[in-house]
Parts: structure tokens; C-alpha cells; sequence
């Protein structure tokens, strides 16, 4: 099982944390659920430090920025403290998870057409296929012994996506023109460079920093599988004035360089490549 490095909104120790307590804040709860100002109303005084425990496969998303359909509580009431902020835990995409896969993939926008095999075959292939056949691709990928990527969970909930595999399974880098202009074209048969090829997060999760946290789980994951380089051809948004959405799916510098990557060159003004040594 594959889990996502833990991140947290302040630097923290490197096994365990307490977060100071905050002034007294006074939570209610109205009859239907919802928080309220009223004082006639039992009110939920929270003193107590809350602690975290930095386990692998926990990524802390502070309650407020998560999606609203993943905040669940779960403190005890009784004991004064806040709800547990959602966590995002990463797993190996395995035949028993293509449920959850499909789920994530057939989200708003071009993943239900493409099913990220862009990268995985020529451009007549690509011609010749429908949606249909790019599905059938994946789940036969998925059913091979080394998972095509990492999906991430919120509260058990499928909710994000990252695919990576060693750069020689992917026939369009072999064949790209990109690699050979940013310079990085050399061993195209080295199977421990590793490419990042696309992220999928469902609607109502975006914009909350999950292609960061798969990313980080993406890293480990192809660090355990053998890999010594794990390399990226994401958007430099700065570069940019104006992209389409379907442009996204490769990731953005910021993202890259925020876990670790360095730019090794460019094909075009706006597309650099990127890579990270493992470990």
C-alpha cells in the first residue's frame, strides 16, 4: 500500500505535533446541525490543544479549506475539541481499486475521452479510438503487475488522480520531440527514469492542493518500484496568458518545484521539464 507523505500547514516535529490551543472559541450546534450565534443554544467551548499525529499516508488539509462534502467530524464532543481536519491517503492503483478509479476518471472534463492514455499510444492509435477503447486500456494497465499510478482518498472517499510508470511505457515520449529539444532524450530505454504524465481531481476538489499531495505519493511510490529519476513536462503558467483547462492535466511548474523538482530544459517557452533525483 502507497501512502502520501505527511504536509502540514506549520513547521512541525518529524513524528509527532500538538497545535497550541487557539483563544476559547465557542462552537454551537442549531437542531439542524448547521454552527449558530444563538445563546439559546448549548454551546461547545474548544480550549484543548488538538494533536496530530504525523503517520505515513496523512496529509493535514485545514478544515476550512477542504471540500465541503469531505468535512466530517469526528472529535468527541464531550472532550471540547475541534472536528479532525480530512486527511488525503494515497494507494497503489490495483485491480481491486478500477471502482474507484472510474469514479475519479469520469469527473468534469477530458479524462472520461482520454483515460490517460495520451501518453501510451502514437498518434494514429489515438486516431482510431474511442473513449471506450481508452478505458479498456486502462483497466488492462491496471491489471498488470506494476500499477499505472496513485489515487487519492478523502474520508475513504476516491477523489484524485496521478499516473506515472517508467518513461519506456510511454510510446508518445519515445517518439516525442519535446525530450530531444529540452535536451533530455538520452537512455529512452532506461526504465528508472520514471515520467508523471497526468493528474485528475474530481470537480468538487479542486483548487484545495491535492495534485501536490499525489505528486508527493507519487514520488515514493516510483522510488519503491526502483526508480532512480522521476521526471515531469508540466505548464509554466507564467509563461502564459491565457490556457485552456484540458492544458492542465500535466501538472504546473509551481507544483513540481513546490516538491522538490528542478527544471533540466524546455521545449517551448511555456513547457520545461522537470526531474527529481530518488531518493
Amino acid at each position: 500500500m502507497i501512502r502520501s507523505k505527511v504536509v502540514l500547514p506549520v513547521p512541525l516535529g518529524p513524528t509527532s505535533a500538538t497545535v497550541a490551543p487557539s483563544p476559547t472559541r465557542k462552537l454551537t450546534s442549531s437542531s439542524s446541525g448547521r454552527p449558530s450565534g444563538s445563546a439559546n443554544e448549548t454551546a461547545l467551548t474548544s480550549t484543548c490543544p488538538m494533536p496530530i499525529s504525523l503517520q505515513p499516508g496523512a496529509v493535514f488539509l485545514p478544515s476550512d479549506m477542504a471540500p465541503a462534502a469531505s468535512r466530517r467530524p469526528v472529535a468527541d464532543p464531550a472532550a471540547g475539541c475541534a472536528p479532525a481536519a480530512p486527511v488525503l491517503v494515497t494507494h497503489a492503483a490495483t485491480p481491486d481499486r478500477w471502482p474507484d478509479l472510474q469514479t475519479v476518471m469520469t469527473t468534469t472534463g477530458d479524462s472520461g475521452r482520454c483515460w490517460c492514455q495520451w501518453f501510451r499510444c502514437s498518434t494514429a492509435d489515438w486516431q482510431g479510438r474511442d473513449r471506450s477503447d481508452h478505458r479498456t486500456q486502462l483497466r488492462a494497465q491496471v491489471d498488470e503487475q506494476s500499477p499505472p499510478g496513485v489515487i487519492g482518498y478523502l474520508d475513504g472517499e476516491p477523489v484524485a488522480w496521478c499516473a506515472l510508470a517508467p518513461r519506456p511505457s510511454y510510446l508518445r515520449l519515445r517518439r516525442s520531440r519535446k525530450l530531444t529539444l529540452a535536451g533530455v532524450a538520452d537512455d529512452l530505454d532506461d526504465d528508472t527514469i520514471w515520467s508523471v504524465t497526468c493528474f485528475v481531481v474530481r470537480a468538487p476538489f479542486r483548487r484545495h492542493g491535492l495534485s501536490r499531495r499525489l505528486l508527493e505519493a507519487a514520488v515514493t511510490f516510483a522510488e519503491d518500484h526502483g526508480a532512480r529519476i522521476v521526471e515531469g513536462y508540466p505548464v509554466d503558467l507564467a509563461q502564459r496568458t491565457t490556457i485552456a483547462g484540458a492544458e492542465l492535466f500535466v501538472g504546473t511548474l509551481t507544483t513540481f518545484l513546490a516538491v522538490g523538482f528542478t527544471e533540466v530544459g524546455r521545449s517551448a517557452p511555456a513547457r520545461p521539464v522537470v526531474r527529481r533525483s530518488v531518493p
